[in-house]
């Protein structure tokens, strides 16, 4: 058996979704890194986890992190969105030439010879060409 090689476009946009991938990968990693670190901090003995977290939450410093890490991610999601904006078109548009390429391909190889040889033969025989293909199918409408 041979094994047909797999279409270029097709193999660049899985590589691009990959990558993609591994990119939201880090950041969302990143970003809940920077939130354990925050809130991972020593406590002191006798401060339950809620109150903690509420010494936590009032700290304007934590605030300015967490809005920074919001707008991180988002920066991030709207560059992913971009990319992957200009990924999809890149691959329609090799899609669209690869398909005209192929359909230029058959017709040459294979419409446009047998046309040249039909209009090679004598009128008598191109008349019983006609008659074979044009003839209708038993049992059809």
């Amino acid at each position: 058996m041979s094994r047909t090689k797999a279409d270029p476009s097709i193999v660049k946009a899985k590589v691009v979704r990959k990558k993609l991938f591994f990119i939201g990968l880090i950041i969302t990693l990143v970003g809940m890194t920077n939130l354990i670190v925050y809130k991972g901090g020593k406590s002191p003995k006798g401060n339950t986890n809620e109150s903690r977290k509420e010494t936590i939450t009032k700290t304007p410093s934590f605030d300015k992190e967490k809005k920074l890490v919001m707008e991180a991610a988002k920066s991030a999601q709207q560059t992913s969105e971009k990319v992957l904006g200009v990924t999809t078109a890149y691959i329609e548009d090799a899609q669209e030439k690869v398909q005209t390429s192929v359909q230029d391909v058959v017709f040459n190889t294979t419409i446009k010879p047998f046309i040249d040889r039909f209009d090679s033969l004598p009128h008598k025989q191109q008349e019983s060409v006609r008659e074979i293909i044009c003839k209708p199918e038993k049992g059809g409408p």
